[in-house]
């Protein structure tokens, strides 16, 4: 059974005439695909379990995905939603899977119940919108957590304008670069294969510099990371 580890519904927006530009490599030329083939595997889990997420867990984040593309506010039952579409999305993501430690066909509901226990942690959850001039990827990686000043945050980029960011307390990082940029960068660094984006050009070989200037591999905290109660 074909199956993706990334919400194909969710990709569909960074879709670009219907289909997504794929950059897996500096020196690789991008895959032009739509949205249903990306992140496709075969049966890597079991078809209740592909059934349970969709149906509990999958269709009703993205509506509620989809309403924060218009800038609408979370009640406490859509934030809900929200927290397990993230918790979904580090566990059955390609590169936790490939662990050697994770066994996720047999721990699922450990794993799963694991991440649960931050729900209480991250009581804050806001949205960062670009500048017209500035961009966001996304990645077959989608949902990251980085440390900076003392706390952990969640970031996931919703759509090529707009990324959510669950943390203990409101403002975004300050970072020595541009956000999106460090965004975009951490993102490329921690994806499993796969950036994506609606953009047939990126500068991947600027992420890579900032990925090794800034440490961002493995979602280690950036040292440049500073806390500001700014908001975008």
């Amino acid at each position: 059974m074909k199956q993706h580890s990334v919400q194909e519904a969710y990709l569909k927006k960074f879709e670009d005439n219907c289909r997504i530009w794929a950059h897996e490599a500096i020196d690789v030329k991008p895959r032009h695909m739509p949205a249903k083939k990306c992140t496709m595997e075969i049966d890597f889990q079991n078809y209740e379990l592909e059934s349970l997420q969709n149906n509990n867990i999958e269709k009703p984040a993205i509506d509620v995905i989809r309403s924060l593309y218009l800038g609408e506010k979370l009640n406490e039952s859509e934030a809900m939603k929200l927290f397990a579409w993230t918790e979904l999305h580090l566990i059955r993501n390609e590169k936790f899977r490939c662990k050697p430690e994770v066994n996720y066909a047999d721990e699922y509901y450990s794993l799963a119940e694991v991440e649960k226990k931050f729900t209480n942690y991250y009581n804050c959850i806001s949205t960062y919108n670009c500048e017209e001039d500035e961009y966001f990827i996304t990645s077959d990686n989608p949902v990251l957590e980085l440390f900076f000043s003392g706390i952990i945050v969640r970031l996931f980029v919703i759509s090529p304008r707009t990324l959510v960011m669950m943390s203990p307390r409101n403002g975004f990082p300050e970072t020595e670069i541009s956000f999106p940029e460090m965004v975009n960068s951490t993102i490329f660094a921690n994806k499993h294969k796969y950036v994506f984006s609606d953009k047939q050009k990126l500068p991947l070989d600027l992420f890579e510099i900032n990925a090794n200037k800034f440490k961002l591999r493995h979602v280690k905290p950036s040292p440049k990371f500073l806390y500001t109660q700014e908001n975008s």
